[in-house]
């Protein structure tokens, strides 16, 4: 994971859409303030965290208590259009007129997540070999969300036109490696787990992935089928590939 690799993060909420603001840069975690901070600000929080829409900002620490650490990030103006908090105008990072007390939070509302439901392995197997068949490397089923380019993210697979996730057990960097060369994104940097890329919704279709490398596509990897998965969203797949414009 490299020196300007950033992360957003809410806690001390009831759920993963409200709490602190939290940014992970130079690798350690650290807080935002409020001085400056305002509902466009928030808005693009909401909307990089794949939460509804803003439901209410929390200033100096009444709600969510104060953070530790470095303060990131200070005179924030986001315009609402961004994707990434770090592409508004802000200080330099670490550059603030600020103390833990003035710690920014945010509430959105949860985002709409459709009950989980698992399908027949084997209409799963069909949908990739129809994949497969009209697009043998393209891609046009997997993805990676949640990155700072199209080439880092969340696994994602497209499965009886569900998008859901792949588990890190077993995850490593030969399966990382298949996902950066399908998605011509070049070789794999990193293989993390853990929901480094915060957690997916929906069903985790793939488990117990074991590539050996040199598959041209996930599909063509062993794996354990949904119905047999011991996972849940905490455990989602991440890659973080060389390249930082694949063909997705």
């Amino acid at each position: 994971m490299c020196s300007e690799h950033k992360e957003l993060q809410l806690v001390n909420g009831k759920h993963r859409c409200e709490g602190r603001v939290e940014v992970f840069y130079n690798g350690t975690w650290g807080t935002v303030c409020s001085d400056t901070f305002d509902g466009p600000d928030a808005e693009v929080i909401c909307k990089q965290l794949q939460c509804g829409p803003l439901s209410s900002i929390d200033y100096y620490t009444q709600s969510f208590g104060e953070g530790s650490g470095t303060i990131w990030l200070d005179g924030m103006k986001c315009i609402s259009h961004e994707s990434f908090l770090w592409q508004c105008q802000t200080e330099p990072w670490g550059k603030h007129n600020c103390e833990h007390r003035d710690d920014a939070g945010v509430v959105c509302s949860e985002a709409n997540v459709a009950k989980e439901q698992l399908h027949r392995s084997e209409d799963c197997i069909r949908e990739y070999d129809c994949k497969r068949g009209l697009s043998p490397d393209s891609g046009q089923w997997l993805r990676l969300f949640g990155g700072n380019t199209n080439c880092s993210g969340r696994v994602e697979i497209l499965c009886n036109n569900i998008w859901g996730t792949v588990c890190d057990d077993s995850w490593d960097m030969a399966d990382a490696n298949v996902v950066c060369r399908q998605l011509g994104c070049g070789h794999a940097l990193l293989a993390p787990g853990g929901a480094t890329f915060s957690q997916g919704d929906g069903v985790i279709w793939l488990d117990e992935v074991k590539c050996t490398g040199s598959e041209s596509s996930l599909a063509d990897c062993p794996s354990s089928s949904p119905a047999q998965s011991d996972c849940d969203h905490k455990e989602d797949a991440s890659v973080i590939c060389s390249s930082e414009d694949g063909r997705v």
